[in-house]
């Protein structure tokens, strides 16, 4: 598969509607744990199921480099819902996520849309600690606004990543 293979230039890969199955779920899967270029992922359509969805949640916790995931029409179902969620808590790259027509509850399609928002101003936040802020009262406001973090040595451990994002969402 050419995204193991130490590919440097695929950047986006559409493969909807090939009926990989929960089998090219495991493959794909793989492939996605060492792959460093592939940013959007659409693999729609493609009946993996549950345990399709958990091939892909353990990719997703390895994954750095994917940013966006079209999994929509896969028949997830719950179960598979709460596999996906559980790797986002560690994900902090994924910021657009499609999981529709999947069978979800409205709790399971809540649970990981909050994630992809708490992973997208996540990578927001850590923009701004990448800025060097000249303004004096500015870079106060921002450092109490984050606990006093030094704002050039911005570093959140995920656990506490999820925790500030939540009460910058709710």
């Amino acid at each position: 598969m050419c995204i193991r293979d130490r590919n440097i230039t695929l950047t986006t890969l559409h493969i909807s509607d090939n009926e990989l199955g929960p089998e090219g779920a495991r493959h794909l899967a793989d492939a996605l744990e060492v792959n460093s270029t592939l940013i959007t992922l659409n693999i729609s359509y493609n009946n993996i199921g549950p345990n399709g969805a958990k091939y892909l949640a353990d990719a997703l916790r390895v994954n750095s480099t994917l940013t966006t995931l079209d999994i929509s029409g896969n028949n997830l179902r719950s179960e598979g819902a709460i596999h996906l969620a559980d790797a986002l808590r560690e994900n902090s790259k994924l910021t657009s996520f499609d999981i529709s027509c999947n069978n979800l509850g409205l709790e399971e399609e809540k649970s990981i849309k909050y994630l992809v928002e708490c992973n997208s101003l996540y990578q927001q936040l850590e923009k701004l600690g990448k800025i060097v802020i000249q303004n004096k009262k500015l870079k106060e406001l921002i450092n109490s606004l984050f606990f006093s973090l030094s704002v050039s040595q911005f570093i959140i451990p995920n656990e506490l990543r999820y925790e500030i994002s939540k009460q910058f969402i709710l």
